[in-house]
This record gives structure tokens, C-alpha cells and sequence, in this order.
């Protein structure tokens, strides 16, 4: 009884208390899940400044059939700072279809931390994908020799879930539906991919969310893909879709 007494008495303080210790500890927690990039160099900074695509970059296979439609370097603009990938129902010349683009990087990176800022579109008929790949990446059974490593994409809209991956020609795939701290469609975040000889580990803005553990890393170069990659669902009225995967910048770092 003297216990109970003493609880009702003291029990706003204990509450209190605890809710200072639970806010105190999950912010350490999310202190120790911060990048941290001492000891790293940045080897590539593009913030897609002028008209056109530079040397860096290349759009995939204009004019051909991939995942969600044709191919058409239309699609495809730099404009105020951005990188912007349109995926849209259009007059091209394939006739009245679906036309995206994919846009890769010219450059490779083995190791090291990259880090895109983009803008994903709010959609739940196709998936936006930012990720590191190699041209054999889903044909490849040996993950050794590349893999598709999936880093940002919307396949959860509208919730606020991170769908990442690590994707070959293996049956079943390594792959995360991460909570994050914030909504990721419609405004800009960052979408951070750690490679190391040992594990992938994955971060929305700057703070880890997931890193895997049984696919062995790639030993082999890879570049930084951008594309509407997934099949839109064929019951969904595909005549009215008009989407941007908009890309703000993107940042590489290696290790000496």
C-alpha cells in the first residue's frame, strides 16, 4: 500500500523521466546511424547545371521497349539545376505510347559512398528507381560480379516506407521495406548507398536504414542508373500518366 501511495505520488516525475530517457536514447541511436565520412574524398560532384547532359551521363537505348514503355531521349531534360526523367503517355515515334528513358552514369565507382538527391513522383502505377547496376546485373547469378542494387524507389507510395534492394539473377533477392522519418514523394530528400568489401548499407537522409547481410558486395565496377524500370499494372489507365523523376545532384566518394 505504502508502494502504491507512493507511485501516485511520484508517478508524473517516473513518466517523465522515462519519456526524457526513451527521446534522450533514440537520438543517440539516430546520431550513431549518421553517415560519417571521415577519411573519404569526393570524387564526382554533378548538381546539373546548364541545358544539357554532360559527358557523365548517357541515356539507354533510345527508341527500344523497356519495362514500362519506349524508350525516347524526349523524355529526358536538364533544366533549373535538375535532371529531370519524364515518363508519360505521348504522340512519339512509336505512335500513341507510353515513353520514359533511363540515364546512366558514364562513370564507375567499386567502394565508396554515393549519394543522390531526388525528388521521387507520387505514383502507385510505376516504380521510380535510383540505383547501382552493371549491364548484366539480372542475368548475373554471381553477385560478386554485380548485382542491381536498388536505393530509392517508390514502389510504397503513398507511405513512408523505403523499398531497397539487391537484385541478380538469383531466385530469391536480399531486399528491406525500411520506415523512414519523413514522407519521401513530392519533395526532396537524400538517398545514400554505403559499399564496402563487406555489406551495402543504406541511407535516407544521412541516416542509415538498412544494411544487408548474406549477398557478398560486388567486386566489379558499377554505374548509377535513373529510370522507371517496373511494369505498370495493366489495369491502371496508363493514358493519363505523366510522372518526373527529378534529380537535384549527386555526390561520390571513395576511400584512397
Amino acid at each position: 500500500m505504502k508502494a502504491w501511495k507512493w507511485f501516485e505520488r511520484h508517478y508524473p516525475k517516473i513518466i517523465g523521466g522515462l519519456l526524457v530517457a526513451f527521446l534522450v536514447g533514440f537520438w543517440l541511436y539516430l546520431q550513431s546511424q549518421r553517415i560519417d565520412l571521415k577519411g573519404y574524398t569526393l570524387s564526382v560532384e554533378e548538381n546539373f547545371d546548364g541545358t544539357e547532359l554532360t559527358e557523365s551521363w548517357t541515356p539507354e537505348g533510345d527508341g527500344s521497349f523497356h519495362y514500362v514503355g519506349f524508350y525516347s531521349d524526349q523524355q529526358v531534360s536538364v533544366r533549373d539545376g535538375h535532371l529531370v526523367i519524364n515518363l508519360g503517355y505521348r504522340e512519339g515515334n512509336k505512335g500513341q505510347q507510353l515513353y520514359g528513358s533511363e540515364v546512366r552514369s558514364t562513370f564507375t565507382m567499386n567502394h565508396g559512398y554515393i549519394e543522390v538527391k531526388a525528388r521521387l513522383p507520387k505514383s502507385n502505377t510505376v516504380n521510380a528507381v535510383i540505383s547501382l547496376t552493371t549491364d548484366d546485373a539480372l542475368t548475373n547469378a554471381d553477385p560478386t560480379q554485380g548485382s542491381k542494387i536498388v536505393f530509392a524507389s517508390t514502389q510504397h507510395y503513398p507511405y513512408p516506407l523505403q523499398a531497397l534492394g539487391i537484385y541478380n539473377a538469383l531466385s530469391v533477392p536480399e531486399t528491406e521495406n525500411a520506415v523512414v522519418l519523413s514522407a519521401i514523394y513530392g519533395e526532396f530528400h537524400t538517398y545514400g548507398l554505403l559499399w564496402t568489401e563487406e555489406s551495402y548499407a543504406f541511407y535516407f537522409d544521412g541516416y542509415k536504414v538498412w544494411e544487408s547481410v548474406t549477398t557478398p558486395t560486388s567486386t566489379v565496377d558499377q554505374k548509377l542508373s535513373f529510370a522507371f524500370e517496373f511494369p505498370y499494372y495493366t489495369r491502371d489507365d496508363v493514358t493519363q500518366l505523366n510522372v518526373d523523376l527529378d534529380i537535384d545532384s549527386v555526390k561520390v566518394y571513395t576511400q584512397p
